[in-house]
């Protein structure tokens, strides 16, 4: 049985107890805090600090104003500079997203293009400006600056974490949402980090077999909610993520490369990344998670919940509409069906590695276990067919279809 992550002991809880007010520190005492615990040049803090609508955060940004005596001058232009961070983070994802969205691409071939990139060295000097504009802002008060940051990640990352354990519901997610400009503008949609859904909407694959899927979200400061936005995009960071699911049938696990450690049920993975360096605080295609966002809003749906252009917050979504049962027989393209899921997941891994998308499912055939590898479902059999022959193609000759 696998490990299941959960980063919060008793003794943390302790901690952040008594670091949730943020205290100034003398500044002489900068360096008690380890660098590991300093999250500063290591992942995007400005922004996340100083446009995320939050109470607990507005709060501690009044407090960083007076321990630092920031006037409002100095403060719009540490908000400028966050603003410019985040549109070069966003445009750096967006220049690996033209190969992480590639179909075509092997999972291999995708994290080998990230590295070729050089994403996260280009990640670290983005931060690394960032942080030599904020010199040049503050002067005297970057030291002080300093030790408030690492004072006040030390509580606000295990807050957030043992928020969203504490408060997971089966179909009523709670999660971090930032902003994307969509393929349309003025698109009124969503990303989430599960490919299939967009596949399912776009008319692609039927894994999830029941389309349209949309969320209903609601911002958690006011209580508003909007309804029925479609899911038709996928990130922000991961795609094959199904973070509202159970363990048991959530695929992110086989996709990592520094943890096999489970995550508590509804916590996204690069959430736990984010806050709590998971998986080396790196997405499944090896980038350093720069937010902790688990759902991306567009403009246009960000606006609809009272949130201006470039503000974050914390959003609550239903699943709902993710479950339930298959309303029409669809054909299956099964490329193997084993009684060991080992066997299952190299199957899986093969196949990915020849450029073949696949998700393991587990089914009850006369009352014993089995997970089938199963590389596409469609509506019409010429799909499947085309499918199959891929599949046999590929190496796997006894894959097969059902009509189910």
């Amino acid at each position: 049985m696998k490990k299941r992550y959960r980063p919060i002991s008793i003794l943390v809880l302790f901690t952040f107890i008594l670091m949730s007010a943020v205290v100034p520190l003398d500044t002489a005492k900068a360096n008690d805090i380890p660098a590991k615990n300093d999250p500063w040049k290591q992942k995007s803090i400005l922004h996340y600090l100083l446009f995320t609508r939050d109470a607990g955060i507005e709060q501690d940004v009044m407090q960083m104003r007076k321990d630092l005596s920031l006037n409002a001058d100095k403060l719009t232009q540490l908000k400028a500079i966050a603003e410019q961070e985040f549109i070069a983070l966003r445009n750096l994802k967006k220049e690996s997203d033209e190969f992480i969205l590639n179909r075509k691409l092997t999972m291999d071939e995708k994290r080998k293009k990230v590295k070729e990139m050089r994403y996260n060295e280009h990640h670290d000097q983005i931060l690394q400006q960032s942080d030599k504009k904020v010199r040049q802002v503050l002067k005297d008060q970057y030291p002080k600056f300093r030790q408030f940051i690492k004072n006040w990640w030390a509580g606000e990352s295990v807050k957030r974490i043992t928020e969203l354990r504490t408060q997971a519901a089966v179909n009523n997610i709670r999660v971090y949402a930032t902003q994307y400009n969509p393929n349309t503008p003025g698109a009124v949609e969503v990303a989430l980090p599960d490919k299939y859904l967009k596949f399912a909407n776009l008319g692609w694959d039927y894994t999830y077999p029941n389309p349209p899927y949309t969320v209903n979200i609601q911002r958690e400061s006011t209580g508003q909610w909007i309804y029925d936005i479609r899911v038709d995009e996928v990130g922000p960071w991961n795609t094959d993520d199904n973070y509202w699911d159970d363990n048991t049938k959530r695929r992110i696990y086989s996709k990592l490369c520094c943890t096999t450690q489970q995550l508590d049920p509804g916590i996204p993975e690069s959430y736990a990344a984010y806050y709590e360096g998971y998986n080396n605080g790196k997405d499944q295609f090896g980038r350093n998670v720069a937010n902790p966002a688990g759902i991306d809003l567009t403009p246009e749906t960000a606006k609809k919940l009272g949130l201006a252009y470039l503000q974050n917050a914390w959003v609550i979504f239903t699943t709902d509409d993710f479950g339930g049962s298959n309303p029409e027989k669809l054909y299956k393209v099964i490329a193997g069906s084993f009684s060991d899921k080992q066997n299952a997941l190299d199957r899986e891994a093969y196949l990915e590695s020849k450029g073949i998308e696949c998700i393991i499912m587990q089914v009850t055939v006369s009352g014993k276990t089995y997970y089938r590898v199963q590389a596409g479902a469609y509506r019409e059999r010429a799909n499947a067919e085309a499918r199959l022959q891929e599949v046999k193609d590929a190496g796997v000759t006894d894959a097969f279809i059902v009509y189910e």
